[in-house]
């Protein structure tokens, strides 16, 4: 076989070089989200920044980067990929100098803020890219080594991030977003072609639509997860939203053809439509982290590294799920594999059920490892299926209203878990509480405030609760707590658990419609 034609695990070494693309562009903003955490308190403390500062070094990257979100995928279709992916690069690449280098909070929150414009451009790319250039058997592969990224990701970054801001500095971890970016842009650079691009023709004009869009989608999004810090922080991003929203509708009636509006081919015809709700579904499972967080870290005493090391095999198994959604998906097509995979890692989300203060760390582990190995594997088969309605010229589009999904449902997600969980462990506290002879109103009023999300530590300040007595039986109740996360960690199991079903419910009529209608794109294997 001639060495230029020469194939390894199914990719020929042309293809080698655009995944290699690809896979980088996806880490991308894996690389910086895994790693910031471990950067957050140390730079709080080196600033002496108030609470109020870290809340907005959190909230308006995020802000910047769902801006951009739809007008990604414009500028991935009608220009070069090659060109747009060197753009972001180099936008992630200033931005992760620029954090390294602050001198003070504004330089941080700019930075942060490049990172998230960059970050979340090239992880649309990537996605784009494998829609577009692997076919066959290959793209499940293809595929299922893209969701294995994240994966990946967490599991060397984390590590790294937490050794290297206690050995050395924070301003160092910065450093390592950078590898990965100078990595992709050479690598991008190398490749040849790098896919032609729609007409460039009036570009300016049909970025409105999009950066409205995404303006809806930033406002909407941040109003939903602040709704808890007050309305001084949500009010503002709610009108915003609002005000983007009728000024989209008002440009879409005013347009008559003359300004493209957003390029939703991806969602024609209801089996599209049917995968848009199980990826919306399925991307409330990801609440779970923050849940094992909690465990980790409260309820064993886990310093941020010792829970990085703890969860290596939890990733591991996610790596694991990239391979095995890709094995799965090129026997039996996507919409079926994602059936086959959804069903159990809702069984398995539901691990919080059997979870509390006396469970072995090794247990809680093992139950992560198994809804991970799970979850991952069904994201590769979902998101086949979503890509797979897109049309040709159009992935970037797709791949941008695919993160748009899923930055909702992990909104949605997060927003209802909270709720309920907050209301399990308020009710659960206030009844331990007047078991134990404390006096309704009071006990209420305690419970009403754990609802709020308040923390326990300020309960006493409470309006309401300035009995000596409330106080001494706060401060003695710790098993009442612990009781109440029980209930709260099952109520995020049952929910987790719930969501994934009905998500597997919506992937078994799309197979049933594909079966009528004729292959999808199943990664070459019949239906």
């Amino acid at each position: 076989m001639n060495p230029a034609t020469r194939r390894f695990a199914g990719f020929s070494p042309a293809q080698w070089r655009v995944l290699t693309v690809a896979l980088l562009a996806a880490a991308a903003p894996s690389v910086a989200e895994s790693s910031f955490d471990y950067m957050r308190n140390r730079i709080q403390a080196g600033f002496a920044m108030p609470n109020t500062d870290m809340v907005l070094l959190t909230l308006v990257p995020r802000i910047a980067s769902l801006l951009v979100v739809f007008a990604a995928g414009i500028f991935l279709d009608a220009l070069p990929w090659r060109r747009t992916l060197l753009g972001a690069a180099g936008v992630f690449l200033l931005g992760a100098a620029a954090v390294s280098a602050a001198g003070g909070f504004p330089m941080i929150v700019l930075g942060q803020s490049l990172v998230g414009i960059g970050g979340v451009v090239l992880g649309i790319g990537g996605l784009a890219i494998i829609g577009e250039a692997f076919e066959g058997p290959e793209r499940a592969w293809a595929f299922g080594l893209w969701a294995a990224v994240g994966s990946t990701v967490y599991l060397v970054f984390p590590i790294a991030a937490s050794w290297i801001a206690l050995a050395w500095s924070w301003r160092a971890v910065p450093l390592l977003w950078a590898l990965v970016g100078v990595t992709m842009a050479v690598a991008v650079a190398r490749l040849s072609g790098g896919g032609a691009g729609a007409s460039r023709s009036g570009l300016g004009v049909r970025l409105v639509a999009p950066l409205l869009a995404g303006a809806v989608l930033a406002g909407a999004v941040t109003a939903v997860s602040t709704s808890d810090d007050g309305a001084r922080t949500w009010a503002p991003c709610a009108a915003a939203a609002v005000a983007a929203l009728l000024a989209l509708v008002v440009l879409r009636l005013r347009s008559v053809g003359r300004v493209p509006p957003l390029d939703l081919r991806v969602l024609r015809g209801r089996g599209a439509v049917l995968v848009m709700m199980a990826i919306l579904l399925a991307q409330t499972a990801t609440t779970l982290w923050y849940f094992t967080a909690v465990i980790l870290s409260r309820t064993y005493q886990l310093d941020d590294l010792s829970i990085a090391l703890v969860l290596v095999p939890v990733q591991l198994s996610g790596v694991l799920g990239g391979w095995l959604g890709g094995w799965l998906m090129r026997r039996i097509g996507a919409p079926l594999a994602a059936v086959m995979l959804l069903v159990p890692a809702g069984l398995a989300g539901a691990f919080p059920i059997v979870v509390n203060r006396s469970t072995a760390v090794p247990v809680v582990v093992t139950s992560l490892a198994v809804w991970e190995l799970l979850a991952v594997a069904a994201v590769v088969p979902v998101t086949a299926a979503f890509m797979g309605f897109a049309p040709a010229g159009g992935k970037g589009a797709a791949s941008s209203t695919r993160k748009a999904v899923s930055a909702v449902g992990v909104t949605l997600g997060g927003a209802v878990v909270s709720l309920l969980v907050f209301a399990a462990l308020g009710t659960s506290v206030s009844s331990s509480l007047q078991a134990r002879g404390v006096p309704q109103a009071q006990a209420d009023v305690v419970g009403a405030a754990l609802q709020d999300g308040l923390r326990v530590a300020d309960l006493p300040d409470v309006a309401g609760i300035s009995s000596t007595r409330l106080r001494e039986v706060l401060h003695s109740q710790g098993p009442v707590m612990l009781e109440g996360k029980d209930r709260a960690y099952a109520t995020a199991g049952i929910i987790a658990m719930s969501v994934d079903l009905l998500a597997a419910l919506l992937m078994f009529g799309v197979w049933r419609r594909t079966r009528r209608a004729g292959p999808l794109d199943s990664g070459g294997a019949p239906e």
